[in-house]
């Protein structure tokens, strides 16, 4: 499958249980960037994702100290999302 996605032009990762496999199912600190954790994928690729698990990484520390002002829940109500965008490590 490696060998296979490594042709591919673009791969789109959709969804949170999605998401959580491209971190490991672990709860990464929320800073870390999301392109260090997912160096092993061989392409492009964008990950879409409605936040409904208390897993996320590659926000700022901005982000971190606003959205909870904002929504207590923002980490699972569904009602956040994330589009991160990643470059392979080549």
């Amino acid at each position: 499958m490696y060998q296979e996605l490594s042709n591919a032009n673009l791969i789109i990762v959709k969804g949170d249980a999605s998401y959580r496999r491209t971190v490991g199912d672990r709860h990464w600190d929320y800073t870390t960037p999301y392109q260090s954790i997912t160096s092993y994928f061989p392409a492009l690729f964008v990950a879409l994702r409605t936040l409904k698990s208390e897993l996320a990484a590659g926000l700022s520390t901005e982000q971190l100290e606003q959205l909870p002002q904002q929504d207590a829940q923002w980490l699972t109500n569904g009602q956040w999302g994330v589009i991160q965008f990643v470059e392979p490590h080549h």
